[in-house]
């Protein structure tokens, strides 16, 4: 659906940092140790209830291993100089592997959309639809959002419309107002974050 790879690099970058700020807060939420802590207060304030999980840093340490990004991993460098590889960070070693791997994945999806043996139907066409507003929804709350995002994903979006279009069905008397979407991503924001 997106026409260029770098369009759907910029989409999955953009997916794969957000994961990876939300990811640690999921894996504290799951924590048993955190069950009991009075954190959703609904009388702190917006900026308390974002710094609520203190441990944060050290379940995402936990979550990266070693390819964990930190000042130190640069501060410390001057005194191994001997045994210097000059690549790049195995965080970032990482993140071009899944990104290529996730950008290959969502080439045949796009692929298998738009031209596959079996059409895009109406649950298929509402559940992609849902999943683009979510990452506009989760991008914009974080300031992620760019302009070249959003009009990737708004592209994404056309493209799937059309496919649809293409079985000879309306895709507006299909899909819910645009209300809908933007309520059941607020919810699963607020589900995921705690």
């Amino acid at each position: 659906m997106a026409e260029t790879e770098s369009q759907q690099i910029a989409l999955l970058a953009n997916a794969s940092l957000l994961a990876d700020d939300l990811l640690p807060r999921a894996a504290m939420k799951l924590a048993p140790i955190n069950q009991s802590n009075c954190n959703d207060d609904p009388r702190r304030r917006p900026a308390d209830r974002q710094n609520r999980h203190p441990g944060q840093r050290e379940w995402k340490r936990h979550l990266d291993g070693d390819s964990h990004l930190s000042a130190d991993m640069y501060i410390n460098m001057d005194g191994n100089a001997d045994e210097m590889e000059w690549l790049p960070s195995p965080i970032f070693q990482d993140l071009y592997t899944k990104l290529n791997r996730v950008a290959s994945i969502a080439s045949e999806m796009f692929v298998d959309i738009e031209e596959g043996p079996r059409p895009l139907g109406p649950l298929g066409l509402q559940q992609f639809y849902l999943d683009m507003k979510f990452v506009v929804c989760f991008a914009s709350q974080g300031r992620y959002l760019s302009r070249n995002l959003h009009q990737v994903v708004n592209d994404i979006i056309s493209k799937a419309m059309a496919a649809f279009s293409g079985t000879g069905m309306d895709p507006n008397s299909v899909l819910p107002e645009d209300d809908w979407f933007t309520d059941v991503c607020q919810d699963a924001m607020e589900r995921l974050s705690g």
